[in-house]
């Protein structure tokens, strides 16, 4: 019996078809670019326990591939240019550019790759995956949430997926203790993306 994630993934994704079907064949697994422009990641860190700053990455690219009837089977690969770092403050970016932090300069990219899809509702899903940061590549799990598959509007009718994702890590884990305990060790992550069929 499928669950109603399953029955919401491909019935969306059947819409999708009729309305954008240029005459192939209704396909199982559907390909998502990432559209830089409508996909925003962000990141918080505690800083002297006073708040979080928080900071976004703009450049971003990737590819989701969804199983419509097996949505466990999905993938998702990722990455974002470390230079487009945005803060609000041209100070704080030139610190978070430099060496201490995200070192832009050696470390170019931080990228996803994901490794298994768990179902936990409707809706969500648990991904699991290597994240490379600063060189080190580790296990990171992100929560996952379906938002729409239909067509966008804003694309001439162009099919599209919506997630919300967060996670969280130790950036101490990937090697980087820069002024820990005085700014967080913990990194929360939010992203929140848009993507378009190829």
């Amino acid at each position: 019996m499928q669950s109603s994630f399953q029955q919401y993934v491909k019935s969306s994704a059947l819409v999708i078809c009729l309305l954008t079907s240029t005459g192939a064949a209704y396909a199982a697994t559907d390909s998502y670019d990432i559209d830089p422009g409508h996909t925003h990641i962000s990141f918080t860190v505690e800083r002297f326990g006073f708040a979080k700053t928080l900071g976004i990455f703009p450049d971003s690219s990737g590819t989701l591939v969804i199983d419509q009837e097996h949505p466990e089977n999905s993938s998702v690969s990722a990455k974002v240019q470390t230079a487009s770092v945005w803060s609000g403050l041209a100070a704080r970016d030139d610190a978070i550019h430099s060496k201490f932090w995200l070192n832009t300069k050696n470390f170019t990219e931080i990228s996803f790759q994901s490794t298994k899809v768990e179902l936990t509702g409707e809706t969500s899903a648990n991904v699991s995956g290597n994240l490379t940061l600063w060189g080190e590549t580790h296990p990171v799990v992100f929560a996952a949430t379906l938002n729409k598959i239909g067509p966008d509007r804003t694309a001439k009718g162009k099919g599209a997926i919506g997630m919300s994702i967060s996670g969280q890590i130790l950036r101490s884990d990937f090697g980087n203790k820069t002024a820990i305990p005085m700014v967080g060790d913990q990194v929360n992550i939010q992203i929140e993306m848009v993507a378009h069929l190829k």
